[in-house]
């Protein structure tokens, strides 16, 4: 599992990255420091892609808000069935700052 960090600055997404120690899933985006764009809604769509090294049935993300800013949201499947070794899918997130989960 990866963890990550989001954080709003303006109409802003701010990523910092913190490197989890699992070797089957890697996540290539979002890097550290990324920045997404809200939109007027007050939400980012967060791409998030990345590699596995065993096979897998899917791909599951969430959000866990931090220090109470935003709002946490369920597992979702952001990729059923991944092949070839890699994977992308979107995950929608409301301001705040989030730890962003990736797992099996």
């Amino acid at each position: 599992m990866m963890n990550y960090f989001l954080k709003i600055y303006g109409t802003a997404f701010l990523l910092l990255l913190s490197l989890g120690a699992y070797a089957q899933i890697q996540v290539s985006f979002p890097t550290t420091r990324a920045i997404l764009q809200r939109n007027n809604s007050n939400q980012a769509t967060i791409r998030i892609t990345g590699y596995y090294t065993s096979a897998l049935t899917r791909i599951e993300a969430r959000l866990q808000a931090r220090d109470g800013q935003g709002t946490s949201t369920d597992w979702q499947t952001i990729q059923a069935t991944p092949a070839g070794g890699v994977f992308a899918g979107d995950l929608t997130g409301t301001g705040g700052w989030y730890n962003l989960d990736v797992r099996e």
